[in-house]
């Protein structure tokens, strides 16, 4: 015998009318057998139609209770009678002496009732392996004595136009719950039967259900299927179609007891399995057909049948996942900041969100009445030079192939004037351009709030510039104001009056030298653009730093990698820049009162396989910086040291940031490194003058407008300033 499938679900039948009983029987069965209701004797009848073993409850108050067991016990001996009643009852001690497998007390605590379906099931099952040796035998001997005959509707075929109905009834996709009627409807007109069911199992259910049914049994639409039911391990095991004319050509018997279990459970002529790609989708039964049943003859007929029923389910789930997407990322563009407008081949108008519909507005109302109207005539569409000419003209730009990557900035005057940053791609597909989309950022609030924190950071500039300045300055002033002030009382002193003298000289020097790097600072020399060898630029830069520190036995260790490209840009600059990083660097190593002993490792920046710029770190030992120094590190006038004006970082920094670099400290117990991120080439060569820090317009502008810098910033661009 089979065991993958036994033990089988048996069919239990309840004849009452409590409902509470009918729970109570439920929740003891735990999904192990098939519960059927049957109020009244006319559906018992129904269900008792078949020949398989049954499990059968007959509640005793009902009138006739007693007569019926006395009958059920004679015509339907496959019945394991349980008489559920009152103990003290006449009707409860009569039904046990009729000989019923078990008279059960209604108050019975669950334990007991669960106790008493575990045995009842039990015997069932023995029944059923015995009918299935039986009925084994009576088909073994009926094969010895002839072939099965034919015995149907003599061969009759479907009607073609039928099906041709079901074809037609099955090309609604819009809703499955609509698409289960019609299929329904279908196959009760293509197969000429009037009981049709279907069983499926939807998204987010664990159980097959019947989602559409015509005259099936009132039990039929409170069934549930698992996945784990023996039915549906089956179908998993063996997608085939299954008529009750059939079921002798299957060899097992446990299979052949439970598909006739089920057929009869139904109510069915046919089993009709739906199955997608090794999944169990569902299954269609129907009744007999005509008053005949049907045969091998129609396999064929039923078969395609099933196959478009399939296909049909199939669309009608890829529908509803195109359209679930489809809703998904419309909802998702919906939520977007960004304006998105997209129109087709020709420049007309085809889709728009809610933030372009803002921004907008009266091209909005143009697009809405572009919708099809009632009667089912579209409204007049809307073409692209409605949105202004220059939204237009960069999107005729995209769809001859010359799209916008990098935001264009521009001023709309249908949206008020406001300030807009554009980007535009084509559409195409198969290599076929069918359209064209924009995505448009409304930057005029972000522009503001720059221009007012712009505000703010150049008056924080000017003011930490003055109060540098001040400190700076009014040291060598204090000098001399006192050496003034003692000077006509000690001027017959000859040693002071040299004294004084070789003192002012020294602090006017000292104030020149403040003014001098200021200057530098506020105003660089204008460079030039020429091909450098970076690691030479960096020896430079090294025999510089210890010139002007006298640190003679300071060792500046570069190891850069082989195969390097050349960099352009200002030599001059960056070996100043560089200058400064190293000064700090052996100065660093001297408060250490150690050999100053600098590192600087340059790699190549690779992107894609390619060389793009460089990478160096430059690591002193020195005693590095504090968390709370590193933040203002490259501020002018910031030093941790007793001496020194501390613009050599911000000098570094300005270099690097105007050739498109990047630098950044990391700060440990082993020294200060700096790593640096510098490109082949600086941006927008050819190269100017430098602005200052902050916005300070007097230091020279950059070729990019404060407008232009302000919007590129706005949305994360960082203004491109342009080296001497």
């Amino acid at each position: 015998m089979n065991q993958f499938l036994a033990p089988t679900r048996p069919l239990c039948i309840l004849h009452s009318d409590d409902t509470d009983l009918r729970q109570l029987l439920a929740g003891s069965m735990q999904d192990r057998a098939y519960i059927c209701h049957a109020p009244d004797q006319h559906r018992l009848e129904e269900l008792l139609g078949g020949s398989e073993a049954l499990l059968l409850f007959v509640d005793l108050r009902l009138e006739g209770a007693l007569e019926l067991i006395h009958r059920l016990s004679r015509v339907h001996p496959q019945a394991v009678l349980v008489a559920l009643g009152h103990p003290g009852s006449d009707a409860f001690s009569t039904a046990r002496d009729m000989g019923v497998y078990r008279a059960e007390d209604l108050a019975a605590s669950r334990a007991e009732v669960r106790d008493m379906v575990d045995r009842a099931i039990e015997r069932v099952g023995w029944m059923q392996e015995t009918q299935m040796l039986r009925d084994e035998v009576a088909r073994l001997r009926a094969a010895q004595q002839h072939s099965v005959s034919g015995a149907g509707r003599g061969g009759q075929n479907r009607n073609p136009i039928g099906l041709q109905n079901l074809v037609k009834a099955t090309q609604q996709l819009d809703r499955l719950e609509g698409l289960f009627e019609k299929i329904v409807d279908g196959v009760s007109s293509a197969a000429l039967v009037s009981r049709v069911g279907l069983f499926y199992r939807q998204d987010g259910q664990t159980s097959y259900r019947l989602q559409a049914g015509r005259c099936c049994l009132d039990d039929t639409h409170a069934m549930e299927f698992s996945d784990r039911d023996p039915l549906v391990r089956w179908l998993q095991r063996h997608p085939r179609l299954i008529t009750r004319s059939s079921l002798d050509h299957i060899s097992d018997p446990s299979e052949r007891s439970l598909l006739r279990r089920s057929l009869d459970l139904l109510g069915a002529e046919t089993f009709i399995p739906l199955n997608l790609r090794g999944r169990v989708l569902g299954w269609l039964f129907t009744g007999q057909t005509d008053g005949f049943p049907f045969d091998h003859q129609d396999h064929p007929q039923l078969s395609f049948l099933s196959e478009h029923v399939v296909t049909a389910l199939e669309n009608a789930i890829k529908h509803q996942e195109a359209l679930s997407q489809k809703a998904l990322g419309e909802n998702l563009l919906q939520l977007m900041p960004t304006a998105i407008l997209t129109v087709d081949a020709e420049g007309f108008l085809t889709w728009c969100n809610a933030p372009a519909e803002q921004m907008f507005p009266a091209v909005a109302r143009d697009f809405a009445r572009s919708a099809p109207s009632a009667s089912g005539r579209p409204g007049p569409r809307v073409a692209v030079e409605s949105l202004g000419n220059r939204v237009a003209s960069l999107l005729r730009d995209a769809l001859a192939g010359e799209p916008t990557r990098e935001p264009r900035f521009l001023e709309s005057q249908s949206t008020g004037g406001r300030a807009l940053a554009m980007r535009t791609r084509q559409l195409t597909a198969a290599g076929r351009c069918f359209g064209a989309v924009a995505l448009i950022d409304d930057i005029t609030d972000q522009l503001q709030a720059d221009a007012q924190q712009e505000q703010i950071e150049r008056t924080r500039f000017w003011r930490e510039l003055a109060a540098g300045i001040s400190h700076e300055i009014r040291n060598p002033l204090v000098a001399i104001k006192t050496f003034t002030q003692l000077l006509p009382k000690r001027y017959d002193d000859e040693d002071f009056r040299l004294e004084f003298r070789e003192m002012v000289s020294r602090e006017v020097g000292r104030l020149d030298n403040i003014v001098a790097q200021i200057e530098g600072f506020a105003h660089p020399s204008v460079g030039t653009v020429d091909s450098a060898d970076l690691a030479t630029l960096l020896q430079e830069a090294a025999d510089s730093a210890r010139a002007a520190t006298e640190a003679v036995d300071a060792q500046i260790k570069i190891s850069a990698d082989e195969g390097l490209p050349r960099w352009l840009g200002d030599a001059k600059a960056l070996v100043q820049g560089f200058h400064h990083l190293f000064v700090n660097g052996i100065e660093a190593a001297m408060t250490r009162k150690t050999r100053a002993m600098i590192k600087v490792r340059m790699v190549g920046h690779r992107s894609g396989g390619e060389i793009h710029g460089f990478k160096l770190a430059i690591t002193d030992n020195g005693p590095g910086m504090a968390a709370s120094a590193l933040e203002s590190a490259f501020s002018p006038f910031f030093s941790t040291k007793a001496q020194g004006l501390g613009l050599g970082l911000p000098i570094a920094q300005r270099v690097l940031l105007d050739h498109g670099g990047k630098i950044e400290l990391d700060s440990g117990s082993a020294g200060l490194c700096v790593n640096i991120t510098l490109p082949l080439e600086p941006p927008g060569a050819p190269l100017a003058a430098p602005s200052l820090p902050a916005g300070n317009a007097s230091a020279g502008q950059s070729p990019l407008s404060d407008a232009e810098s302000a919007k590129q910033a706005a949305l994360g661009y960082a203004p491109r300033m342009r080296i001497g």
